[in-house]
């Protein structure tokens, strides 16, 4: 059975001609924020380039040719620029007058020198870790945190400019919390809020997705009946924003931003979104309002290195979890161990797979017992990154203390990160005992069930991927 989840007031926060089409895919992959970029075109790019809002956020591209990104969903009441949302827009996207700061949404992409395969590893936003300078919170807390301090020492400046002013300070910190966390080096920063995520969502005439249920959740303003559905707008914002009243929670929430960020990349590159006018300039529109990129981004170069990703080969994952249900004094965690995070994260940027169990409840069987997970397991040793930043860090966890895990091919570790591979078909998301993964191609999906003790949770089995290669999920 799913524990309640307990909820604590947060601390006092604030919360150009057409291009090719392979590098308009690639940077669509890593979110809707570059897409947005990239759909705008090579001839234009310099006019979105200088009225895109920019953060001093990273320091820039490190010299060993790889790209970390930090994408960040932003549960903001401004826009890009700092203005305050109008109350009607508000009031459309279900979001109250909360002025907290929070980060909803917190993915780590990871794209190697040669461009051919990117790694995306969703960070939970309830993970307990340390945030420099104010001790151990929930990551979604340091932008908030960071914001508010730098806003103490900004009086005397306009409303809008120390807005700006102090939500730069929460994007540094943020990147620099989850550079610490990861151990890897962050180049850029792409940050989307509230308004932009459903304004891009409308310019590509909605996603389609598939639920097993119905769900009416209030806090989340989320209501959606049972079965596949296109959703675009204030609705696709409270699909990927409701935790409440999920089996998981937070980590549910994160199945779904997964599948819903696969099923917009295929939506907005395989139905010809970026070839008409007037949804590209719906996207651009978006973009000045909603998006904020670090000023050492040149996003075209970088959309022209990505060329070698083909057909959407980018694979979502999520950093390996303790405990799900960890009592802190900011409520109920995530408990991760950050030697392990950043043991993963940095094999992945070594070009060695996210490691896996075995086992799996349909498709070809990987010589394993899905029933217990037994299966021969390969050792991915100990990364030695040049990237790597982060201090060795305590969180107070038991050594004993058993990982969440998930798979979406072959056999690889006892220890593992939820893992989901996006192609060119839209993709929803399978369910393991504790953690989700599905790989979908353009002829076939294969989901696989790994074991892990003790499991948070006992999932209900996902549905066979159905014919337009939408899983129906929680």
């Amino acid at each position: 059975m799913s524990r309640e989840r307990r909820e604590f007031a947060a601390p006092d926060v604030p919360y150009r001609s057409r291009a090719a089409t392979g590098a308009k895919v690639a940077v669509a992959l890593l979110s809707a924020t570059v897409l947005a970029v990239a759909g705008y075109g090579w001839a234009n790019y310099g006019d979105l380039q200088w009225a895109l809002s920019t953060s001093a956020a990273t320091d820039g591209a490190t010299a060993d040719g790889a790209t970390d990104i930090l994408l960040v969903g932003l549960d903001s009441r401004t826009d890009a620029q700092g203005r305050p949302l109008p109350e009607d827009v508000l009031r459309k996207l279900k979001a109250g007058q909360n002025p907290a700061s929070l980060t909803d949404t917190l993915i780590l992409v990871h794209v190697p020198e040669n461009g051919r395969r990117a790694t995306a590893f969703s960070i939970p936003r309830d993970t307990f870790t340390t945030i420099p300078g104010h001790g151990q919170h929930k990551i979604n807390s340091a932008y908030g945190r960071g914001k508010a301090a730098a806003a103490a020492h900004l009086d005397g400046l306009d409303a809008q400019e120390r807005e700006r002013r102090s939500a730069d300070a929460g994007r540094s910190l943020v990147t620099e919390t989850v550079q610490r966390l990861t151990g890897t080096q962050i180049d850029h920063y792409a940050e989307v809020n509230l308004l932009g995520f459903a304004r891009l969502t409308d310019a590509v005439g909605g996603v389609p997705v598939c639920l097993k249920r119905p769900v009416h959740d209030s806090y989340s303003g989320a209501e959606f009946a049972a079965g596949h559905q296109r959703i675009s707008g204030a609705d696709a914002l409270a699909f990927v924003r409701q935790r409440h009243g999920l089996p998981r929670g937070d980590l549910d929430r994160m199945v779904r931003q997964q599948a819903f960020l696969a099923g917009l990349v295929d939506t907005a590159t395989s139905g010809g979104v970026l070839s008409q006018p007037a949804r590209l300039s719906e996207l651009v529109d978006s973009a000045r309002q909603s998006i904020v990129l670090d000023r050492n981004w040149d996003v075209l170069t970088f959309a022209q290195r990505m060329q070698g990703i083909a057909g959407g080969d980018v694979e979502f994952a999520t950093i390996p979890i303790r405990d799900a249900n960890y009592d802190t004094p900011d409520g109920e965690a995530v408990r991760v161990d950050p030697a392990e995070v950043s043991r993963i994260v940095q094999g992945a940027a070594d070009g060695r797979p996210v490691p896996r169990q075995a086992g799996e409840t349909g498709g070809q069987s990987t010589g394993s017992d899905p029933a217990t997970g037994d299966g021969e397991a390969e050792s991915t040793g100990t990364a030695s990154s040049p990237r790597s930043t982060r201090d060795d860090e305590s969180t107070g966890s038991s050594s004993s203390a058993e990982e969440t895990t998930g798979s979406t091919r072959s056999s690889r570790s006892s220890e593992s990160a939820t893992t989901t591979r996006s192609s060119t078909t839209r993709s929803g998301t399978s369910e393991s005992s504790t953690t989700w993964t599905s790989e979908s191609s353009t002829s076939r999906s294969t989901s696989r069930t790994t074991t892990s003790e003790p499991p948070v949770e006992q999932p209900i089995a996902p549905d066979p991927i159905t014919a337009d290669g939408v899983n129906c999920i929680n």
